[in-house]
């Protein structure tokens, strides 16, 4: 195996979710590539690769640089591997990136004395500096040690011309059949080669659970590639790597309207045979662009709705008029996009009613993703958390296992305000669930004509025992559960 001056290990060795490469730790090796730098990636998961067999290969590259990435789900894992690789080689430079380190730059190199080096934010260019610099001092958002103190250069200026990147080293993952099928998608593309696309960075809004605009720190702060730029990544994957799905990673893939139109524009054009999902907002969508983005490969879009109750929307910063999720929805199906929502359940302050409204709003979609409400390190939740104490700073470094909803965010801390976390478990699943029968339930009334009288009864019967199971769960959390309108139109 040849040598590399830099290697860059995926910190992440437990991932459920492991459905793509990282597109961050693409692009930092497409950079050091461009500049001569010779780079290697390692990702242990679809490797099948234990810490200590990372380390190893690490090893046998014997490189000067190790880059580590870095989230909060999978924090320690990236500190145990920075603490075996320094006890491997001492002279290796650990330096570590990413969401969580950017916002715990100076307690983690106190807790964490194997890591060297903190890059803090957009990565490709102060890794790119940091290794031909002759003192680390020089280069714009990085924190190190030096002579036993912690130096924190000052924050780097966003790089302006996305386009100007170049595409994600996907070459040096491994083969992109050794990736998880997506979460979600429909059996006739499973198995079908996939990889993700970051075409924007940053959000022009500001919802108190998440990080993005504290994370990307630029004005404006919302940056895209241009359309022909994007549609070139797509025709580079299609015919290097015989990728035939793509899934935008971007924060909010349809802030900038006209961006959308022309990448949908230039993909019909191109006649791009790719299917494709991505991110939105309520009130970022209209018919004549979901029509568009239909005919140009669009299978889903996920909207991220948080709640159906106006007082918690306004409680989380999101302003969002919550009377146009019926007409978006239907208009989404309608252009033969499937709708997904993300909602959170738990909101500081959330009421009976304020859940049940969450419900209603839940039969709208074809499906529903629930989740407990995450605290993340940068977020203006977290901010508050942490100035009222509520937070406490070793919660990143000792804290572990606050919940079993979501396999692998187990340590990731959630809100408990509202539920404990062994009800919130509980509340998720209601919600999924009674999503789900409110679909199948509008299904069969839809095809109640086509369908035999003793199978309607049948499905009519399972669909009320459903339902009945439910209601007994909601009753034991103390919660009510409406009758599915579908229902209604079936009782026996």
């Amino acid at each position: 195996m040849s040598s590399a001056e830099v290697v860059l290990i995926n910190g992440d060795f437990r991932s459920r979710w492991n459905t793509a490469p990282a597109p961050g730790m693409g692009y930092l090796a497409a950079v050091l590539e461009k500049n001569g730098v010779s780079v290697k990636i390692i990702d242990p998961v679809p490797e099948r690769l234990g810490l200590p067999q990372a380390v190893e290969k690490a090893a046998s590259l014997n490189p000067r640089v190790v880059g580590l990435t870095c989230l909060t789900s999978y924090r320690y894992d990236t500190f145990a591997l920075a603490n075996a690789l320094k006890a491997r080689k001492n002279d290796w430079k650990i330096v570590v990136g990413g969401p969580h380190v950017t916002f715990l730059d100076e307690a983690v190199l106190r807790r964490i004395p194997a890591i060297d080096c903190v890059v803090r934010g957009e990565g490709e260019l102060a890794l790119l500096e940091y290794l031909s610099a002759d003192s680390p001092e020089k280069v714009a958002g990085l924190t190190f040690r030096r002579s036993g103190e912690i130096v924190r250069t000052p924050d780097r200026n966003p790089i302006e011309n996305l386009d100007a990147l170049p595409f994600p080293a996907y070459h040096l993952f491994p083969d992109l059949s050794g990736y998880d099928d997506l979460v979600d998608i429909p059996a006739r593309w499973q198995g079908i080669r996939h990889a993700p696309i970051v075409s924007s960075r940053g959000c022009p809004h500001a919802c108190i659970f998440c990080s993005s605009a504290n994370f990307w720190r630029s004005s404006p702060a919302f940056r895209a590639r241009s359309a022909a730029n994007i549609a070139d990544e797509m025709e580079h994957l299609y015919d290097n790597f015989g990728v035939r799905y793509i899934q935008f990673f971007d924060d909010n893939f349809t802030a900038g309207r006209k961006r959308v139109h022309a990448l949908c524009d230039e993909i019909l054009r191109r006649g791009l045979k790719v299917h494709w999902r991505a991110e939105a907002r309520i009130d970022g969508v209209d018919r004549e662009m979901l029509e568009k983005m239909a005919a140009a490969g669009c299978h889903e879009i996920e909207y991220g709705v948080e709640t159906g109750s106006p007082r918690m929307m306004a409680s989380i910063g999101k302003k969002l008029d919550l009377r146009r999720v019926p007409e978006v929805a239907r208009m989404t199906r309608r252009a033969g996009i499937r709708a997904k929502a993300f909602l959170i359940v738990g909101l500081p302050g959330e009421a009976p009613e304020d859940f049940a409204r969450s419900l209603a709003l839940s039969r709208h979609f074809d499906y529903i993703g629930a989740l407990p409400l995450l605290i993340f390190p940068g977020s203006p939740l977290c901010e508050r958390l942490e100035r009222t104490e509520e937070i406490s700073p070793s919660t990143w470094f000792e804290g572990r296992n606050f919940h079993s909803q979501i396999p692998g965010m187990e340590d990731v801390p959630i809100c408990t305000e509202t539920f404990s976390p062994e009800a919130l478990g509980a509340v998720v699943a209601l919600l999924v669930g009674y999503s789900s029968l409110c679909r199948r339930g509008g299904e069969a009334l839809r095809l109640r004509h086509a369908i035999h009288p003793r199978r309607l009864i049948y499905l009519a019967k399972s669909l009320w025992q459903e339902y009945s199971d439910l209601r007994s769960e909601a009753l034991r959390l103390q919660l009510r559960l409406p009758v599915p309108r579908p229902l209604l139109g079936a009782e026996m």
